[in-house]
């Protein structure tokens, strides 16, 4: 898949995950593994992809520190050792896939949203 049709794919997702409000970064592993993987494949173009991943969850938003952990993905990425594996955008997808199926199994109506949905 070519650069645009991947920044396209990521942004289809990272639109979907914003717009249902679904949060794939609930600690600072996953937080950072978004990060890495949209900055390494789209560089600063990433950045408002990792706003709008990161603003899913209002209530820990925080736009200076999301733009300081991007920067930081950026730069560990030039710093990178190149015989190690990549983090890549597809990272991102497989972590957005997986997110955006588990909101999908949580029953909307059950109150607290804790009980997974199983479809009656």
């Amino acid at each position: 898949m070519n650069k645009k049709k991947s920044y396209k794919s990521a942004l289809k997702y990272a639109q979907e995950l914003n717009d249902k409000k679904v949060d794939i970064v609930e600690d600072l592993y996953d937080w950072r593994m978004v990060g890495l993987s949209l900055s390494n494949s789209f560089g600063e173009d990433g950045r408002s992809l990792f706003h709008m991943v990161t603003s899913a969850n209002a209530e820990d938003y925080d736009q200076e520190e999301t733009d300081q952990m991007f920067s930081e993905c950026l730069e560990s990425n030039k710093r990178r050792d190149p015989d190690l594996p990549r983090v890549t955008v597809a990272s991102f997808v497989r972590m957005a896939r997986h997110g955006l199926k588990e909101s999908e199994r949580i029953d909307p109506n059950n109150g607290g949203g804790d009980e997974l949905y199983d479809g009656d």
